[in-house]
């Protein structure tokens, strides 16, 4: 759904579009029953003529958006004619989708289109030059709800993606809720660019290989939650542990055989190898956590000595970042969307 002055020539075609691209779009569930405004033109001049009135009457109770509607509750008391009855019909139009734009987003940006309309709805048929006023003010509307409809379906594809198992947003900023949080700030600020930069950054993020950057994304407490996740979406059952407690273990892994993991989380910068001191502190906690196997990981790499320390244990293994990555990108989990 796009829009734009050189798409639009009558405002008919305004009232046409919105009609087919946000009143009845599957995907759009509006609040006000909005199709027989659309359609009064289908009946005859007595009852078009009321109907704009009930109709004014039933928007102006709306409390979101201040309207212009005394002069259309004026034409319809009076016997006007065909031409101003069907003026006002396609004022109301826009003026119907802007107060249901405002109930989905209360806080959008609106007093530039509501302005237009009320410009609109002041003048009245009275000639050529008003119909290019209308004609504006359409156009100002269907540019919003456009930018609603882009919204509503960005926020409906995050529920579809985070329905499925195939994707699991690993940086606790990047949630299924914090993303459609901020799809509604971007509509609400009425942000088209913004908002189309966050669906390319999600859509780049789920075809992402991971990479060391991405792990230094996570503080030390999410990267040790980052590396509970790899592990249980091997169907293994993993807990990070209380950081008081943990005595040197970060994450405590449950195989489905029943046999016990250790892992101790390294979120080191590039320049600061594990050493070999950390690969044996671990590896002496096997025996107290009744584990079979320790596993040390980082974001980083390990010293010489500490790779040597670890050759030399069979129940301890050493995971570096590019290792680490490596397997981070064959899981679900999607790398850090926002950086």
């Amino acid at each position: 759904m796009t829009g734009g002055e050189n798409v639009f020539k009558t405002p008919q075609d305004v009232t046409d579009a919105l009609l087919r691209h946000y009143v009845r779009t599957e995907s759009v569930e509006t609040t006000l029953t909005l199709e027989p405004v659309f359609e009064l033109n289908r009946q005859s001049v007595g009852y078009r003529r009321r109907r704009i009135g009930r109709y004014a009457a039933e928007l102006s109770e709306n409390r979101t958006c201040d309207l212009s509607l005394n002069r259309v509750e004026e034409v319809a008391s009076e016997d006007a004619d065909l031409e101003i009855i069907a003026y006002y019909e396609t004022a109301l139009t826009y003026a119907a989708v802007l107060v249901d734009v405002t109930y989905k987003y209360e806080a959008i940006e609106r007093r530039s289109v509501t302005r237009k309309i009320n410009e609109a709805l002041e003048r009245g048929a009275t000639e050529d030059a008003t119909y290019e006023v209308l004609l504006e003010a359409g156009v100002a509307v269907y540019n919003l709800a456009s930018l609603v409809v882009d919204g509503d379906l960005f926020q409906q594809w995050l529920d579809r993606v985070g329905e499925t198992d195939d994707v699991i947003f690993a940086h606790p900023d990047d949630s299924t809720d914090a993303l459609k949080s901020e799809v509604r700030c971007y509509v609400n600020e009425r942000d088209h660019d913004a908002l189309q930069n966050l669906r390319q950054k999600v859509r780049d993020g789920l075809n992402h290989e991971w990479t060391r950057s991405d792990l230094l994304q996570f503080d030390p407490i999410a990267f040790e939650q980052l590396l509970a996740q790899l592990w249980a979406t091997n169907h293994n059952s993993s807990r990070v542990t209380p950081a008081r407690k943990d005595r040197g273990v970060d994450v405590v892994v449950q195989l489905p055989s029943g046999k016990r993991v250790l892992i101790q989380a390294k979120r080191y910068s590039p320049g600061n190898p594990v050493g070999i001191s950390e690969v044996q502190r671990t590896a002496g906690l096997l025996h107290e956590f009744t584990a079979s196997m320790a596993v040390v990981a980082t974001s980083g790499s390990f010293t010489e000595s500490a790779k040597q320390s670890a050759r030399v244990m069979d129940d301890v293994s050493l995971l570096n970042g590019k290792e680490l990555c490596a397997q981070l990108s064959d899981s679900p989990l999607c790398p850090p969307i926002r950086w």
